[in-house]
């Protein structure tokens, strides 16, 4: 593996941004589906995972609760941001959220859970390190068989080593963007040049400043083969992984450039064990 950059807890920087007013209104607003592949992730698992057990991690202000308790009531939430889940509580006062780290997912036991859903790209917010931790963590509490459902950045899409000038073509399509990003352009700059010493770069991955909520986040990227790699060597059979555009069905050797992050659906083996972190 090559890895050229300097390693660092990306997830306090991430979870700053996360507490700013502007990104707690936004995520206070936004209802149902992130995108299409969303959608059609959650509609093959629907029928398999009904009434059953369902983790929610990085439940944010409460976006997917809607959803995921129409299908089972049997539903817990956990978030790592405090401010987030102030929002959720709000929203759902019925709803058991609590605050929980991914990476360590000590207040649950082994095999409590049939389905763990990190919606939005959650996963990207550790260093490349911990996501190894995370994938033990969801192994473990998870049933044998158990799904895991999750999303991340496409390290082949068009997201990938953004920078605060990149104009993309859908950009032409909304006005009030454009004159938006011109307005945003010393802010995105100040704080693109603050994180641009956070870079790594490895073998099917990397670590960016990604240009959400004004440049302040520090993502992980990762391709479809990449990830696929990762799954199997943390015990986990890949079902189906979805491109975010369009929710079609993607494979090794396909081109997965048109999409923003991809969506995977992974089964807990029975019988694998998970590797070390």
């Amino acid at each position: 593996m090559v890895v050229r950059g300097s390693r660092s807890d990306i997830s306090d920087r991430n979870k700053a941004a996360w507490k700013g007013a502007g990104t707690l209104r936004w995520f206070a607003r936004y209802q149902g589906w992130s995108d299409p592949g969303e959608e059609a992730a959650i509609g093959l698992i629907a029928e398999e995972v009904h009434d059953k057990r369902i983790l929610d991690i990085g439940v944010g202000a409460g976006r997917t609760v809607p959803f995921l308790r129409s299908l089972s009531l049997d539903y817990q939430a956990i978030d790592f941001t405090e401010p987030m889940l102030e929002l959720c509580h709000q929203r759902y006062p019925d709803v058991r959220a609590e605050w929980g780290d991914a990476r360590h997912l000590d207040a649950f036991a082994d095999g409590s859970f049939d389905l763990a859903v990190f919606s939005w790209n959650g996963i990207d917010a550790v260093d490349h390190a911990d996501r190894a931790l995370i994938l033990a963590e969801v192994h473990r509490i998870l049933a044998p068989g158990g799904l895991f459902l999750f999303s991340s950045h496409n390290e082949c899409g068009p997201g990938c080593g953004e920078k605060p000038w990149t104009i993309h073509g859908r950009d032409f399509r909304h006005p009030k963007h454009l004159a938006d990003l011109a307005l945003s352009f010393p802010l995105n700059l100040r704080n693109h040049l603050r994180h641009r010493g956070e870079q790594v770069t490895g073998d099917g991955w990397s670590v960016r400043n990604a240009a959400a909520h004004h440049f302040g986040l520090v993502i992980h990227y990762t391709t479809l083969e990449q990830e696929l790699v990762e799954l199997a060597a943390n015990g986990f059979e890949p079902i189906a992984v979805l491109e975010s555009e369009h929710g079609r069905q993607v494979g090794p050797g396909d081109d997965t450039s048109p999409a923003w992050w991809l969506h995977f659906v992974a089964r807990r083996t029975v019988d694998a064990t998970p590797a070390s972190p």
